[in-house]
């Protein structure tokens, strides 16, 4: 079976996008947490004696992550609408992506909403 994806609602993708972009910015914000931390330390102890470029307090590396998620939300979300729209703007005119399907297993057909018993959906005609 082909089908055609001719448009994508902009407002499901993206809130799809928000949280798939915060946890990755989540997990970008630890990261560089952890790397921030990881440098000032080391390198207080290979900077010569009377030089301390101090360290990194836990609020700043917890806020810091935090706003990483926020920023990457946002933006994210931004992106995905602006990719969105344009893809849409573009499948009007060149025809959106293309896709094949293969159904498994057993297919059970429902009656349309409305059909009762007797109609004339029931008898054919």
């Amino acid at each position: 079976m082909e089908y055609e994806i001719k448009r994508i609602e902009v407002w499901p993708a993206i809130r799809i996008c928000f949280f798939l972009f915060a946890i990755f910015g989540l997990l970008m914000g630890i990261t560089w947490a952890l790397v921030l931390s990881l440098f000032t330390s080391l390198a207080n102890n290979f900077l010569p004696e009377g030089i301390d470029i101090g360290g990194v307090s836990s609020l700043a590396l917890f806020s810091g992550s935090i706003l990483w998620a926020i920023f990457y939300g946002v933006f994210g979300c931004l992106f995905a609408a602006i990719i969105v729209s344009v893809y849409n703007l573009i499948a009007r005119w060149a025809g959106g992506f293309q896709i094949s399907l293969k159904a498994e297993g057993k297919i059970v057909q429902s009656e349309p909403a409305g059909a009762t018993e007797g109609s004339s959906y029931d008898k054919g005609g």
